[in-house]
């Protein structure tokens, strides 16, 4: 009898200890948790930009319709219009560079509903202005909001003079190009810049090096290079002249919160088995001091 409530008194000393062990086990491995957020499923795919932001984007130009996803409580956008193409002249050795589209923010779109709009096209650059003039950008616009294209490369924008050509630069959205001695084409934004923009949706941490509505610039030697960012106005050389860079629509809109494991994983089953095996630990226990009392 006696050995039996030994081994009962160890085994009920194990069973406590084992579930102890196992909590402390799934106490010290749960995994640190941080909110990254997901996106929800979207036409095109909308991606984690930022933490909790995700993005779409509108490229190809024209006529465009985005619904957004259930669930969200604010859809903000940035509307950034083609820009300006470039032209040469050369009977009058000159260059014009074409002017950065504008970039428009709108705050807040009507939600529970596809959003349609039309994304502008980069003006096509000329070869000749005597005979065929450059183009201007088209704009870019959602409903009665419009981002205007740049317009063409045109003499009486500020230029530069090298050697005997002469170099007009392209005017930015944000500010126009410097005269000479600076040869220096106009800014466009970051979208974090933008007037009355939601930080939140748009942090500079998201900005990146991405500048949109760059006037274009010139480069004497050089061919003029095609815009790689939206709204970009073309640049040119004494030998090529760019079109304008194409417009662009970005729509964001909050991440759905999602935790994320940043340690080892541990199943819950772990520390409920655990807190299990302490209960019937203590009930073993208890009945062993009960029986001992009686005896």
């Amino acid at each position: 009898m006696a050995g039996r409530q030994v081994v009962s008194a160890i085994g009920a000393v194990g069973l406590a200890g084992a579930g102890v062990v196992g909590l402390a086990v799934g106490g010290a491995a749960a995994p640190a948790q941080a909110f990254t957020g997901s996106c929800a499923i979207t036409v095109p795919a909308a991606v984690l930009v930022a933490d909790g932001v995700c993005e779409v984007r509108f490229s190809a130009t024209g006529a465009f319709s985005f619904t957004p996803p259930n669930g969200i409580t604010k859809l903000a956008a940035v509307l950034v219009g083609g820009g300006g193409g470039a032209g040469l002249d050369t009977t009058d050795s000159a260059s014009y560079a074409g002017n950065g589209g504008k970039v428009v923010y709108i705050d807040s779109l009507p939600l529970g509903g596809p959003v349609t709009g039309v994304v502008g096209a980069g003006g096509a650059a000329t070869q000749d202005t005597g005979t065929t003039p450059s183009v201007d950008g088209t704009g870019t616009s959602i409903g009665a909001t419009s981002a205007d294209g740049g317009s063409r490369g045109l003499s009486g924008q500020p230029g530069c003079g090298a050697d005997s050509w002469g170099f007009w630069f392209g005017n930015g959205a944000q500010s126009n190009a410097l005269s000479d001695p600076d040869c220096i084409p106009g800014v466009g934004f970051k979208l974090s810049q933008l007037a009355g923009v939601d930080t939140a949706l748009f942090p500079a941490s998201a900005d990146g090096t991405d500048v949109y509505g760059n006037g274009g610039a010139a480069n004497p030697t050089e061919p003029g290079l095609v815009s790689a960012l939206a709204g970009n106005g073309g640049s040119i050389s004494e030998t090529l002249a760019a079109p304008g860079a194409n417009g662009l629509v970005i729509f964001r809109f909050a991440a759905a919160p999602t935790l994320a494991a940043t340690g080892s994983a541990v199943s819950w089953t772990v520390p409920g088995l655990s807190a299990a095996l302490v209960a019937v630990g203590a009930l073993l226990l208890a009945l062993r001091r009960r029986r001992s009392a009686q005896h």
